[in-house]
């Protein structure tokens, strides 16, 4: 399922759910420091995420990178992902 821009879902598990109408959304801008690392956690309700600025990444257990999102990037983190 493409957006805009050329990026694509990594998953629609729960996407439809998700992009309903309805009183269940969230808005948050993050600015992380360059070399911060996130601790393992879950997406209980699926997650939107744009990259507004900068490089992003989803690491493995150890910090270590799997995934790398350049700025414009759009992703979709399924449910319970």
């Amino acid at each position: 399922m493409p957006f805009p821009g050329g990026n694509a879902l990594l998953g629609t598990h729960g996407f439809r759910e998700f992009a309903r109408p309805g009183d269940k959304g969230y808005d948050a801008l993050l600015t992380l420091d360059p070399n911060y690392i996130q601790p393992p956690h879950l997406h209980p309700g699926g997650e939107l995420a744009v990259v507004l600025n900068g490089m992003y990444f989803d690491g493995n257990m150890e910090g270590q990178p799997i995934h790398e999102y350049p700025e414009g990037t759009t992703v979709w983190y399924n449910q319970f992902s």
